[in-house]
């Protein structure tokens, strides 16, 4: 009973007609339009769909569009870090090449120090200097063979973060490098010094005399064997036969040679660094004043010229003009 009334109510309520009037601003006819609640109702649905469905997509189309742009937004921003990534790859690749080309540089500066001191066979510690030498190379050598990354690496998101790394390592190479060059050429010239001083220090025994010499008069006070008067000899006298071979203690020019009042047939080296060596009493004399020999060369055959008793060779050891005990510049006998 109840449901009939509501049926017939509602029948009623969506059958009854009503009127829209349009009235408008200026001057003109006004309009009524009589429908039933009915079609106003389904009107009013429709509008009210068709509004929410505009605004709907609406806000669809301005999410997507806001989207894409903070999407291209990003595509340019990681375009440009992709660019920047590029160009300081660009700058390092070429600032490693020239690394490489620096250490290559030392490593062969390295080779030439290293055969500049094993050269020396007169270089007691050699070790030691060779050690010393390439002690901050290898250092460098080592860091600089780390690796400084690259490659998928720099696909994570600390790219910038490894690139200023890189960039730092470098920086540190550019700076250390300079100083390990300086190093190795002060070391170089240090080197070459020492082995100008060794060559040019007298050592050795003076005489090609197959281990049959003998020193028969030392350096010192002694009484002359012309005069037998206490006298100072400033050499060693070394017996041997006629006619051995008389070489240079160490590399230098020949000063003198030629006879020279009691030192009979003479000559003189001078080596350098104030050294200087003195062979008298030869038979005979093979380099001339002004020639240059190194340690070992033949330069006279022993004999019994000027003041002398008998055959021997006089050797004798000045530095800065003083004579010292050619013992001491010995290495044998």
């Amino acid at each position: 009973m109840r449901w009939s009334k509501f049926r017939k109510y509602v029948k009623k309520y969506l059958a009854e007609r009503l009127t829209l009037t349009i009235i408008p601003h200026s001057k003109g006819t006004m309009h009524q339009i009589h429908l039933p609640r009915v079609v106003y109702i389904v009107l009013l649905l429709f509008l009210t769909s068709y509004l929410v469905g505009v605004t709907y997509q609406y806000k669809r189309t301005a999410f997507k569009y806001e989207v894409a742009k903070t999407i291209i937004v990003d595509l340019q921003s990681l375009k440009v870090e992709n660019m920047s990534l590029k160009t300081g790859l660009v700058q390092v690749v070429k600032e490693t090449e020239r690394m490489r080309e620096i250490l290559q540089n030392l490593e062969e500066k390295g080779e030439q120090i290293e055969e500049l001191i094993s050269d020396n066979d007169e270089m007691d510690n050699y070790d030691d200097v060779k050690n010393l030498v390439f002690f901050n190379y290898t250092l460098l050598a080592e860091d600089y063979d780390q690796p400084l990354g690259g490659g998928d690496d720099l696909l994570r998101e600390d790219a910038f973060e490894m690139l200023t790394q890189i960039r730092e390592d470098l920086r540190m190479l550019r700076v250390d490098i300079p100083f390990q060059q300086e190093v190795m050429e002060d070391l170089e010239v240090n080197i070459e010094d020492y082995n100008a001083l060794m060559a040019a220090t007298p050592m050795g025994w003076p005489l090609k005399d197959d281990g049959k010499g003998y020193i028969s008069s030392q350096f010192g006070f002694r009484k002359d064997p012309i005069t037998n008067k206490q006298a100072f000899h400033e050499g060693l006298d070394i017996g041997v036969w006629y006619g051995t071979p008389v070489i240079a203690t160490a590399a230098g020019k020949v000063v003198y040679a030629d006879w020279r009042g009691g030192y009979g047939r003479m000559v003189m080296i001078d080596h350098g660094y104030g050294y200087q060596t003195y062979y008298a009493h030869n038979n005979k004399l093979v380099v001339k004043s002004g020639q240059t020999v190194k340690r070992g060369d033949i330069v006279a055959y022993s004999g019994n010229s000027g003041k002398s008793t008998g055959p021997h060779l006089h050797y004798e050891v000045r530095v800065n003009g003083v004579p010292k005990n050619p013992r001491d510049f010995l290495k044998t006998k």
